[in-house]
């Protein structure tokens, strides 16, 4: 089980120390941007791929430039069929980028439209692994780079860059998938109710009958191998875990987060590679604290003028799956190849 606080360290968890980051690329916002919408403003940046052949993704880390405003960033590759769609929508919006909430945009047709470069969230200071297993990005494919801005406590203008550590050759390929339950994404089976300190939502699922789906058929249907893992929730957090529940009704933890704190969202490099065989299920938990006491705090203009001048608690309500930062979410990211 890998437990974490705000205390640990990497050794406690028993986790896999990276060696320093090496920068093969990196893509930059093209200019700043201030966000348009308040509290939250979504806008992706279509980014050219800066390789030629195919090449493999071992590496990602975001230098978030306007730290007070940056929520959350995830990089989607975007496959040279799909390049033209993604221009258009960039060329139809004026000024830097496109809107794009809660995925990159376009028409989403396949896992292969939603695929994950890499992800960023407060406190995540890169990943990368030893070169032996990669997220394969072919020739003539771009980045589209959702950007998700939060105004509530800090303002002004971002322009943010991704690095990446890229391979020529990998033993394996590899894929980061998203795992939660998909009624909570549809705003069924995850309120959490105003005022209440203690609320628990759990999700399981066998995951290895669609692994030809999820990979495109990468991998066919059957055992994989987990490498990392993330979880995700945001501010009213309290504990979270994901887990893997064996056909013979045992439970493989893989990562138990004691004292969840938004600002503080690591991946897990597993100290062993795990193998989710058919039968196995993966298993995600979180609660949630939504009283009085445990809501976050925003600025507001009290008077009207434009100026920020008090900063204070929101009020609680009833909270559900959304992409706002007064929403919630319980998202398991893992990484994975096959055996």
């Amino acid at each position: 089980v890998i437990e974490g606080d705000v205390g640990a360290t990497a050794r406690d968890w028993n986790l896999k120390v990276p060696e320093p980051f090496r920068v093969d690329a990196t893509l930059t916002i093209p200019e700043p941007y201030t966000p348009l919408n308040s509290p939250d403003d979504y806008r992706c940046f279509l980014l050219d791929w800066p390789e030629t052949g195919v090449t493999y993704v071992d590496g990602f880390r975001v230098n978030a430039d306007n730290e007070s405003i940056v929520h959350h960033v995830i990089a989607f590759l975007v496959p040279p069929g799909k390049v033209a769609e993604y221009e258009a929508l960039d060329a139809a919006d004026e000024g830097p980028g496109y809107p794009c909430f809660g995925g990159p945009g376009g028409e989403i047709q396949g896992a292969g439209d939603f695929q994950w470069l890499g992800g960023w969230a407060p406190g995540n200071a890169g990943i990368q692994g030893d070169g032996s297993f990669g997220i394969r990005v072919p020739s003539g494919s771009k980045v589209a780079l959702q950007m998700h801005y939060n105004t509530a406590t800090g303002s002004g203008a971002d322009q943010s860059s991704v690095e990446f550590k890229i391979e020529r050759e990998v033993d394996k390929q590899a894929w980061t998938l998203p795992f939660t339950n998909p009624q909570w994404l549809r705003g069924s089976g995850m309120e959490i109710p105003a005022g209440d300190e203690s609320v628990e939502h759990q999700f399981e699922f066998d995951v290895t009958q669609f692994l030809s789906y999820l990979t495109e058929g990468g991998l066919s249907d059957g055992e994989f191998v987990i490498h990392n893992v993330s979880l995700h929730m945001h501010q009213l957090g309290r504990t979270g875990r994901v887990s893997v529940l064996r056909a013979d009704g045992t439970e493989e933890c893989l990562v138990n987060i004691s004292d969840w704190d938004f600002d503080w969202q690591q991946p897990y490099v597993l100290s062993e590679p795990v193998v989710v065989n058919p039968g196995d299920r993966m298993f995600l938990t979180c609660n949630w604290d939504n009283s009085a006491a445990n809501q976050p705090y925003e600025d507001v203009d009290t008077n009207g003028d434009g100026v920020m001048d008090e900063y204070r608690q929101i009020e609680p309500r009833d909270v559900s799956w959304g992409d706002g930062s007064y929403d919630e979410m319980c998202l398991g990211i893992i990484y994975v190849t096959g055996r």
